[in-house]
């Protein structure tokens, strides 16, 4: 059975795959975390050397402890075998199990807004049963060692529900809350469930939550967030800058300045931009890892690079260029996209990345060469070149912002997505430059919309027509 709810007292839970074999009752619940079985052997891949249980499988494991509590209990004649049901990355994929083999179709009702996808695979279905790319795993162990906590967890939840109205559990207020999902601008009134737990304290800007690296502020083992909210407070402003300690600290007291001074940037910043050789090549990769790979003899979950995208500045006063490659065959395209890349930025110039992301997909694919036999000597070369450590033609411009530039509209983040809005509001010279007065862009009330918000418009309004 695909989904079936077992319902025992307050208890429910939803079986991705329920197997009945004579008396035994498989739990399957399937994930789309993955696992290299010739990598753990034998042993757990769900224990560190330690053989404790690792802090990432440990949510996982606690989902399917639950269901064989619940499932137990409804069915306590029966024997319930817990499994997780994961990607295996030592399996490569074939013909038969590459994503073009399953086409998704859209299955909308009259008048139903949701709608569930209905699996065509196109393959051969006995190959697909002998050539797949999952590993069922036994867990018995793994939850017969957490099942007492989940047990005593799933017993507290279910009180609260009692009498007929459900009683709020408290939750622990920390730094951890700055990723709650529940965190609601404050003009949306009730629907607000962050509001719940941190009641008007909530509702501050800038918030406590806004410094960068909150979760380092106070040092370890304090819960600074915690120890604020208790005596009412809960503005940036509340922190004593005198508790800062450690590597952070130093951005953290230059965030609390900028709270009356506004925008900082380092001195020597102009100095340092001014060093780096033109011209000037501004670099951004798309690739994606999906369970189902591209193409036959590839990995689950192994990258294919299919489209980058560079700027490039020969000088301050001309206009950046725009160049692009998009990976539009079925073929694999890492090396066809590394070479069209060396094409266009060659071997001069500064090369501009924001994050590791783009050397680590370089790294990659010279792999891959080496594991498809791409025998290319010039192109792993410039490869290697470009990405050994301290080759000065890559500049990381998320560790130049972090070195050397804080805005309060920043909030603490060093996501492009927040410093590039950030600065395009505070450097009115960047909005007149000719190339990018088509992204400036006000909202009803007049107020400067961000550049992403701006794309969004235009987006929308090639759709329209």
């Amino acid at each position: 059975m695909f989904e079936p709810t077992v319902i025992h007292g307050r208890y429910s839970a939803r079986i991705d795959i329920l197997e009945k074999e004579g008396n035994v009752l498989k739990l399957i619940e399937v994930k789309s975390s993955s696992i290299d079985s010739d990598a753990t052997g034998e042993g757990s891949p769900f224990r560190g050397n330690s053989g404790a249980i690792l802090a990432t499988w440990k949510p996982y494991l606690e989902d399917v402890a639950f269901q064989y509590l619940v499932l137990s209990q409804a069915f306590p004649d029966y024997e319930v075998r817990p499994y997780l049901c994961l990607v295996n990355k030592a399996k490569r994929a074939t013909s038969d199990t590459t994503c073009d083999q399953f086409r998704l179709i859209r299955n909308e009702q009259p008048g139903v807004r949701s709608w569930a996808p209905e699996v065509e695979f196109l393959g051969d279905l006995e190959h697909l049963r002998q050539e797949h790319t999952l590993a069922i795993v036994d867990v018995s162990n793994e939850v017969s060692e957490i099942f007492d906590e989940v047990k005593m967890a799933a017993a507290d939840f279910a009180a609260s529900l009692g009498d007929g109205k459900i009683t709020r559990l408290p939750a622990e207020i920390s730094h951890k809350c700055k990723a709650c999902e529940y965190r609601m601008p404050s003009n949306h009134g009730d629907k607000n469930g962050f509001r719940d737990c941190w009641g008007s304290l909530a509702d501050q800007e800038p918030h406590v939550l806004d410094l960068y690296r909150i979760d380092l502020a106070g040092g370890k083992n304090h819960n600074l967030i915690a120890e604020l909210a208790a005596h009412g407070q809960s503005s940036l402003a509340d922190i004593d800058a005198g508790i800062l300690t450690g590597q952070s600290a130093v951005r953290q007291r230059l965030q609390l300045e900028c709270l009356s001074q506004g925008e900082w940037a380092s001195p020597d910043l102009p100095g340092l931009l001014a060093k780096h050789q033109r011209p000037l090549h501004f670099i951004d990769f798309e690739a994606s890892r999906l369970a189902l790979s591209y193409h036959a003899g590839m990995r689950p979950y192994e990258l294919a690079a299919f489209q980058w995208s560079c700027h490039t500045l020969v000088d301050a006063e001309t206009p950046a260029v725009h160049y692009e490659w998009l990976n539009d065959e079925k073929t694999f395209p890492n090396f066809a996209f590394v070479r069209s890349l060396r094409e266009q930025i060659g071997d001069t110039g500064t090369v501009y990345v924001w994050s590791p992301y783009e050397i680590s997909t370089l790294k990659e694919i010279r792999r891959q060469m080496d594991q498809y036999g791409e025998n290319d000597r010039d192109l792993m070369d410039w490869i290697d070149w470009m990405t050994e450590s301290g080759n000065t033609r890559i500049v990381d411009l998320l560790q130049v912002a972090k070195d050397g530039y804080i805005h309060p509209l920043m909030k603490g983040s060093l996501s492009i997505k927040d410093v590039l809005p950030a600065v395009w509001e505070s450097n009115p010279r960047l909005r007149e430059r000719d190339e990018f007065r088509k992204y400036v862009g006000h909202d009803s009330l007049g107020k400067l919309l961000n550049p992403y918000d701006t794309c969004l418009l235009y987006t929308s309004d090639a759709a329209d027509e």
